[in-house]
């Protein structure tokens, strides 16, 4: 998107923000409660709405669960409920509350609208808070495998480092100067385990930060056995473990991946196995957009739907991707692209820059990329090895 009122472009939809109403949670299950603890960055949830009677028997995070039937007494409009349901089952419970008043989009929100759009705007209009769905930290580029499709575009990047982890700690201490609170932090590689300094990081973040982000995560294809002392302090700083299973590609792998599921359960590690069936292949070398007028490249970046960001020389960057296609020198580093943290003007321009504005409305790698998967027809099989 491209800025034309910069700083105001949410102005008219955070108006229905700026006297904060607090939040209704329909439904107390796994949605449900992971919703609540995203949000516990302000005291905005007020109850649940739960159609199960043993769930009404007790508190939920120490709110109040009452049915609809009860919850639909209550003048409408009084509170903005967020329905946490699959997007099977919160058909019926959207139509209940647009029968009793609520107005979508305004103080009715089905998860998946709320988390992705509006949430961000809610926090800063209505409770001054600048929050942020996830932020992405590169610790190294340096790998163990060789991956044909890798999407930080490792295989390309002849100049593979590990990153100081001063750098990291001044980055963070410029994000954390204007952001209150952020739902998800990755760090990620190339292969984290290989980062000898990933562990003063986590100490970093868990003595300073820890209580601003919700979820932090550390990524591994787990061929590297981490040290005892790391394992102790991602267990201490409450890090959950992504560990990509490539044992259909890697099989020499397998025994290795085995052996670093084991220690981290032996230190009571939350592991999180993530195998896939296929990635999309951004094609970064074989694309050309180029004859995109500037229009059609500002749509095809709205199209694109990228959702992740990324810190790096205190600099946050509107796509992960691009920045490191910048690292491996497949595009040219562009002002466009960033925003540095230590100039910026104001926290609402931030907000948009997070959501998607920039200047030129679109990046310097979407004249060489295929896209995110709302828009991305090249699929590969995962972690393929090349030479």
């Amino acid at each position: 998107m491209k800025w034309q009122n910069k700083g105001h472009e949410f102005d008219l939809v955070g108006s229905r923000f700026v006297n904060p109403k607090k939040i209704v949670i329909y439904g107390a299950g796994d949605l449900g409660t992971k919703l609540v603890q995203t949000l516990r960055f302000a005291d905005c949830v007020e109850s649940f709405i739960d159609n199960d009677p043993e769930k009404q028997k007790n508190l939920c995070f120490g709110k109040k669960v009452e049915s609809v039937i009860d919850f639909m007494k209550k003048p409408a409009g009084e509170f903005i409920v967020v329905v946490a349901m699959s997007a099977k089952d919160r058909v019926w419970p959207m139509q209940q509350l647009r029968v009793f008043g609520y107005r979508e989009g305004e103080n009715l929100f089905d998860i998946d609208a709320f988390l992705n759009y509006y949430l961000p705007i809610y926090a800063f209009y209505g409770w001054n808070k600048l929050y942020f769905h996830s932020v992405g930290i590169t610790v190294t580029t340096k790998c163990n495998l060789r991956c044909k499709g890798c999407l930080a575009f490792i295989p390309h990047n002849h100049n593979r480092k590990m990153y100081d982890v001063e750098m990291f700690k001044e980055s963070l201490d410029s994000l954390f100067q204007h952001v209150d609170y952020v739902d998800i932090m990755q760090l990620s590689g190339g292969e984290t385990f290989l980062y000898p300094q990933q562990e003063e990081l986590i100490e970093y973040i868990g003595k300073n930060y820890r209580d601003k982000i919700n979820v932090l995560y550390t990524t591994t294809n787990g061929s590297i056995l981490p040290s005892d002392s790391l394992c102790e302090s991602i267990k201490r700083n409450c890090v959950t473990v992504i560990l990509d299973d490539y044992s259909d590609t890697v099989p020499q792998n397998i025994d290795k991946m085995k052996k670093t599921i084991e220690k981290l359960e032996q230190y009571q590690i939350n592991i999180d196995i993530n195998k896939v069936d296929e990635w999309i292949d951004l094609a970064p070398t074989t694309t050309d957009n180029s004859h995109l007028t500037e229009e059609e490249l500002v749509n095809y970046y709205t199209s694109c739907c990228q959702p992740f960001i990324e810190l790096f020389e205190n600099n946050l960057y509107s796509c992960n991707y691009a920045q490191y296609a910048m690292r491996a020198e497949l595009v040219e580093d562009s002002e466009n692209d960033r925003i540095d943290l230590r100039t910026i003007s104001s926290a609402s321009e931030l907000l948009e820059f997070r959501m998607g504005y920039t200047e030129k409305g679109c990046l310097e790698m979407c004249k060489h990329c295929s896209g995110y998967w709302a828009i991305n027809k090249n699929k590969v099989k995962p972690a393929v090895q090349g030479e």
